[in-house]
């Protein structure tokens, strides 16, 4: 029997993982509160107030979606696109439990924890990741791919389009992140927890492809200071 709370759940991950397709995440664990909640409280407010009348949860739905478009990063739009009509459906299909006064409220209220946790559990991994292997060298081969509607063949590195050699990798350069999960989420969860941060990795190639070839340094920048600060 599906729940409320699954309900909840389910919205939150298909919200986060639309957002970070769209860029539309923070890529630092140590940034503000309001740069994890900014875009789905937007939405959460549209559906809030959504007309009663026929249409009206769509229309406002819609609304936010063109907004966050509008603000999505130029090269991942189109795959974004997919993204948020995966994520309509579910929010229409669900428009009685997302009308719900008390479902809001109590979503709005642990926005923060919920993007939090899921990019915890994500992030950590795929960013010590970066570093290690980069170090040792992972990054320097790269494949061509076709990819977007287009099917235009792009340049990428091999890491972030070839699931084995991934795999074949990924454990042994993300060995500090492996003791940070276990104290966040116990060691019964982490195997599961690196396999979800490779399957994020893969799932978002084209942004990671930017993340690991350094194109967005200065997002990431501090990540290590901010965290040790926080965790000290």
């Amino acid at each position: 029997m599906v729940t409320d709370k699954d309900r909840a759940q389910r919205f939150s991950e298909l919200l986060f993982e639309t957002l970070f397709g769209l860029g539309l995440m923070p890529l630092r664990l140590g940034e503000r509160p309001a740069a994890f909640e900014k875009y789905p409280r937007q939405i959460l407010d549209k559906l809030r107030t959504a007309d009663k009348g026929p249409g009206g949860f769509e229309r406002a739905y819609e609304s936010w979606q063109s907004d966050a478009l509008r603000k999505a990063r130029g090269e991942l739009r189109e795959e974004g696109a997919s993204r948020l009509g995966e994520l309509k459906r579910w929010v229409l299909d669900n428009e009685e439990f997302l009308r719900d006064r008390r479902v809001i409220r109590d979503l709005r209220t642990s926005l923060y924890g919920r993007a939090f946790m899921y990019l915890l559990v994500r992030l950590t991994p795929a960013l010590e990741f970066k570093e290690s292997a980069g170090r040792a060298g992972l990054f320097e081969e790269k494949v061509s791919v076709r990819s977007g509607a287009d099917g235009r063949e792009r340049e990428m590195l091999r890491v972030v389009v070839d699931a084995d050699y991934l795999r074949q990798n990924f454990a042994q350069h993300a060995p500090v992140s492996r003791e940070k999960l276990i104290e966040a989420l116990g060691e019964e969860a982490v195997d599961e927890a690196v396999e979800d941060s490779m399957e994020f990795v893969l799932a978002n190639s084209r942004w990671f492809n930017r993340i690991f070839s350094g194109r967005e340094d200065r997002q990431l920048k501090g990540t290590e200071n901010e965290e040790g600060e926080r965790n000290g």
